[in-house]
């Protein structure tokens, strides 16, 4: 039997018994119990969620650009540091392998992850002549 069913139980004597006064106190203590209920599972979530930050902050790796990696990660997913720094979130970054640089979806920052594969593709617009429509 749940705390809650053991409330209903007694109030409902309460109210055959005709004594009305018990019975609004007991209705309090129900609702009372149901919010302390709720609150202990919002704290339980939150907690899981700190302990889970918590485990992620040895995993991060800086980097001189303006992303985040994990060190356990094999595939080397790039997160924005911005979004971790402020509110501790890993978003991952939407890359261009052509250009070499990202986006976050999230706080919209944008940088450079590989300075070589960007500056070959700005070149590349350099070297061309103005009717040069090949790409």
């Amino acid at each position: 039997m749940s705390f809650y069913d053991g409330i209903k139980d007694v109030a409902t004597v309460l109210k055959t018994a005709g004594n009305i006064e018990l019975y609004q106190k007991l209705l309090d203590i129900g609702a009372q119990a149901l919010d302390m209920q709720d609150e202990l599972f919002h704290l339980k979530e939150e907690n899981a969620n700190l302990k889970k930050k918590n485990d992620l902050r040895p995993l991060i790796e800086r980097h001189n650009e303006s992303f985040i990696t994990l060190k356990n990660d094999n595939q080397r997913l790039r997160y924005c540091s911005h979004c971790w720094d402020v509110e501790e979130k890993l978003v991952q970054l939407h890359c261009s392998e052509e250009h070499g640089c990202f986006f976050c979806p999230h706080c919209k920052v944008e940088g450079v992850y590989d300075l070589e594969k960007n500056e070959r593709y700005y070149q590349s617009f350099s070297n061309r002549s103005a009717f040069d429509f090949s790409e």
